[in-house]
């Protein structure tokens, strides 16, 4: 298996939160040494040593390095839990304005059209998750969720379940590991083994196998599937009278009675 250098890996994370690759070079080489000079860092970061200040100057800019005004000028970057939590405020900052942006920029205009008896597809752990947890957290009157494999019952299925506050949480598990893990996180959910046989049954012919599957307030749906890769593919249904929630809602209400 190959082990990306992780002088590399830093100076591509960097760019990723919004630095240039010669900013970022010279940030990981001043975190490498004390303090140094242009020259120095130059060698270090293998940047142009014309371009060293310029990039430290946005670096002392974004509070990421100091400049020593001395003969010749020394830098030093900020220390590492002072960069990173910096580097957050920022990120996090122009998610911030992102958010507004976008809604800003809907006002005034109609309303987008109903998903009533709509279904929708997603891909992707991360924004399966996401859907998840917004999901539980919009709920009002009682929210069903189970996992399709013990492997699901992970931090990630776990931590919304932690703090639901208001509808009634159902969890259905494959297996009594599972069903203590979910007590001992949330104690305030119902949880026990699930009778979900078609759920819990592995892969199909194609290599596809249930993930998770989440019931809200009897009107919305979420069904994910992990394929051989480990890629998710999730379908989500809206409206009482949509197919797929019908189908799910009719599966899970007879397995729960069981």
């Amino acid at each position: 298996m190959d082990i990306q250098d992780p002088v590399e890996d830093a100076v591509e994370l960097l760019q990723q939160l919004g630095l240039k690759e010669y900013e970022a070079r010279c940030f990981v080489a001043l975190s490498q040494i004390s303090a140094g000079t242009a020259k120095e860092v130059a060698a270090i970061a293998d940047v142009p040593k014309t371009r060293v200040y310029d990039s430290v100057r946005v670096l002392e800019a974004r509070g990421l390095a100091e400049v020593q005004h001395a003969s010749p000028r020394r830098f030093r970057a900020v220390r590492t839990d002072e960069a990173v939590s910096t580097l957050r405020s920022q990120y996090e900052n122009r998610i911030d304005r992102l958010t507004e942006a976008l809604d800003r920029s809907r006002d005034g205009r109609p309303d987008p059209v109903s998903e009533a008896q709509e279904v929708w597809s997603l891909v992707g752990k991360e924004a399966i998750r996401s859907r998840v947890d917004r999901m539980i957290a919009d709920a009002d009157d009682r929210v069903v969720v189970i996992a399709g494999h013990e492997d699901r019952v992970t931090e990630d299925f776990l931590s919304p379940l932690g703090g639901v506050d208001g509808p009634d949480v159902v969890v259905r598990v494959p297996t009594d590991r599972a069903e203590r893990r979910v007590r001992e996180h949330a104690p305030r959910v119902e949880v026990s083994v699930s009778a979900f046989d078609w759920a819990g049954a592995g892969a199909d012919a194609d290599g596809a196998a249930i993930g998770t599957l989440l019931l809200a307030d009897g009107s919305c749906v979420l069904v994910s599937t992990v394929l051989p890769r480990g890629e998710e593919r999730a379908v989500i249904g809206t409206a009482r009278h949509n197919g797929l929630v019908v189908l799910v809602r009719r599966l899970i209400e007879l397995s729960i009675d069981r």
